[in-house]
């Protein structure tokens, strides 16, 4: 019942908005894009199964997620045998599970309104379904059993492509609600940064599946998984350049903007000032797919802006500057597009009210997963996209401890900022110190913890109040047992 009243208004409150007849018959009949890994027909929230189902969830949903480094992804790929290799797939086969429980209980938490809208309900179950797809895997014994778990990740992959077009349609419906919007945003983050994780555990560990099988578990192509441990800075900016500037042509049928990049590299000259070395690459260990993603979507901003700003004749380049020191790799994009208008630099980081950068209603469409599908895909869209790609390469930027940041000039231009930590020392951000709920959780343990052992230290301990020294903001006790004399510092 409640998917047929949400299909002829969306209402909030004080709100009401009807939808137009062809928005309900394209949520009645739309079928495009439907997953190859699951039946969502098998995950419905008012089947009797689904209390079952709640019930499994709930053990998933107490364990903790184990964030990684990507130095630890290396260290495990150099030593892969048959044997770690089985290991491992149980460990990414459990590890999957607990990600996976977390976002779905998120979706159990959004409000009635958002939780029943058609694109978010198609998310939810498709979770639930790869939850699902997942458990009923038996425990991987061996080699064989690690090749048919390698499969299901493989499919369920694929499925995954429709998570982000399918959520950028949903949040952009429900935005038009009375609904908190900051709350909706970092709902969104928590799925695009877990669902980062889920991919590059599953596409690490088929990546090394195939290694062990094909005798390549070696250093020799600089690759470890899906890690590519001879990333060069300039080859990267270099490359998304010409995809940019080649879809950019198209597009817009004349020459794009000349894009120059620099880059100054002061990792050998310590103490000395920074210089330009053309013939020094800047070398570190990264996922390749995730800052390919980052730099195309901005430079790809920036040229296009810059098109629509300028005439053919008057077009100035787009600078691109590369640094590096021992511990982080920089990028700034510059452009002189005219700059961002407050009214929507305010609104820059949000998933919400981002239809108006392109048409939602031309279908589903698959999620690219490398550089050069996303230029294919742009150019076939032409004008049109989906608009979350600059918030989506923030997530990227700080899932591995870096950041993105814009800075804008109105009536000018704009410079992007990207730091890139190149130690690989930094976890995974999981996005989990966002959940409202994971907070509370932790900080009723640590509570209790402290409650506990401040409980143990009284009953152990004889305090002497008259033996307490002031000492500025802190208050030291002496406590003595058993002849032995100990100091806790105590903020008042």
């Amino acid at each position: 019942m409640h998917r047929l009243v949400y299909r002829s208004l969306l209402t909030c409150h004080k709100c009401i908005i009807p939808l137009s007849r062809r928005q309900l018959s394209r949520h009645a009949s739309s079928r495009e894009g439907l997953p190859r890994a699951v039946s969502l027909d098998s995950v419905k929230s008012d089947s009797p199964y689904h209390f079952y189902q709640n019930k499994v969830l709930e053990e998933y949903v107490r364990r903790p997620a184990n964030a990684s480094t990507l130095r630890q992804y290396i260290f495990f790929g150099r030593q892969m045998t048959p044997q770690r290799l089985v290991t491992a797939a149980n460990w990414v086969r459990s590890e999957l599970l607990t990600r996976l429980a977390h976002r779905i209980r998120d979706f159990q938490q959004l409000p009635f309104l958002v939780g029943t809208n058609p694109h978010i309900e198609y998310v939810y179950r498709l979770y639930w379904g790869a939850f699902e797809k997942i458990r009923q895997q038996p425990v991987i014994q061996d080699l064989e059993d690690n090749t048919h778990f390698c499969q299901v990740l493989r499919d369920l992959l694929e499925d995954g492509k429709l998570v982000v077009p399918r959520l950028a349609r949903g949040v952009s419906e429900c935005s038009a609600a009375c609904y908190n919007h900051q709350d909706l945003d970092r709902f969104v983050n928590r799925m695009l940064r877990s669902r980062i994780s889920r991919r590059t555990l599953a596409e690490q560990h088929i990546a090394l599946t195939d290694a062990n099988e094909h005798g390549w578990v070696n250093e020799d192509d600089g690759y470890i998984g899906i890690i590519y441990v001879r990333c060069s800075a300039h080859k990267v900016v270099q490359r998304a350049s010409s995809l940019v500037r080649n879809h950019a042509q198209q597009v817009y049928g004349r020459l794009p903007p000349d894009i120059h990049v620099r880059v100054l590299n002061d990792t050998l000259h310590h103490g000395i000032q920074q210089q330009e070395q053309n013939d020094n690459e800047i070398i570190f260990a990264y996922v390749p797919e995730h800052l390919e993603y980052i730099l195309f979507e901005l430079i790809s901003n920036a040229v296009r802006y810059t098109l629509e700003r300028h005439t053919q004749d008057k077009i100035p380049p787009v600078e691109v500057t590369v640094s590096a020191n021992a511990k982080d790799v920089f990028f700034r994009i510059s452009d002189q597009a005219g700059g961002i208008p407050s009214e929507r630099y305010g609104q820059l980081w949000s998933y919400q009210n981002r239809h108006h950068l392109g048409n939602l209603e031309r279908g589903i469409l698959k999620m690219p997963m490398d550089m050069r599908e996303r230029a294919e895909q742009a150019t076939d869209l032409g004008h049109e996209h989906v608009g979350m790609g600059l918030p989506m390469s923030r997530v990227y930027a700080e899932y591995w401890g870096g950041e993105l940041q814009v800075m804008t000039m109105d009536g000018y231009g704009t410079d992007a900022y990207v730091r890139i930590p190149r130690l690989g020392t930094n976890a995974e951000n999981l996005g989990l110190e966002d959940n409202p709920a994971a907070v509370k959780n932790e900080r009723r343990k640590a509570k209790q913890q402290q409650q506990q052992q401040s409980s143990h230290e009284t009953s152990q301990y004889n305090y002497h109040p008259s033996i307490v020294q002031k000492n500025t903001n802190l208050t030291s006790y002496a406590l003595e047992s058993d002849g032995w004399s100990q100091s806790y510092m105590v903020r008042e």
